[in-house]
């Protein structure tokens, strides 16, 4: 779960959903159950960042504990997509000793130039996002996407996509 492709995926596919006329207002009453369970994922996700002054035995135990715990919140959610991709990497992480492999069929081996490479896990876990987004939105009678909102919505992606590539550090 790579925080910039998480970040790309929510703001392209709101960007998107709104300029093709969805409304958007139910993602903000979006129930999430188990709460506690994102709340876990995100503070050790944060903990386990290298600027934080921790032990790197204890760095590594978080970065874990937020793959496994994303997994949950999204099983618990029913999230599909990101559930198998959070626990894929999840596994992956955890056969590699706390970090993802860079080689390997499931660790960060898919090019996506010039951003870097990812997981199949991260791939699930972005397309599980966008997916959310479009399903929990709902279509707006009579409000067909208009060319200019498609240009709009490819320059955000690009946008987002070129100013997360620079954050090595999520790896």
């Amino acid at each position: 779960m790579r925080p910039d492709l998480v970040a790309t995926a929510v703001i392209v596919s709101v960007a998107a959903a709104g300029l093709s006329g969805r409304d958007l207002t139910p993602l903000i009453a979006l129930r999430l159950r188990a709460i506690w369970l994102f709340a876990i994922a995100m503070i050790s996700r944060v903990a386990s960042y290298p600027f934080i002054p921790l032990d790197g035995e204890l760095h590594r135990a978080l970065y874990l504990v937020s793959y496994w715990y994303l997994g949950l919140a999204a099983l618990r959610n029913r999230w599909w997509l990101v559930a198998v991709g959070s626990l894929l990497n999840a596994t992956m992480v955890t056969l590699n000793a706390g970090s993802m492999p860079k080689t390997g069929v499931l660790g960060d081996v898919l090019p996506l130039w010039p951003f870097g490479y990812y997981s199949f896990g991260d791939l699930l876990v972005g397309i599980g996002l966008v997916g959310i987004v479009f399903r929990t939105s709902r279509r707006k009678e009579k409000s067909p996407m208009k060319i200019k909102g498609l240009i709009v919505t490819l320059l955000l992606a690009m946008l987002a996509l070129t100013g997360s590539a620079g954050y090595s550090i999520w790896k």
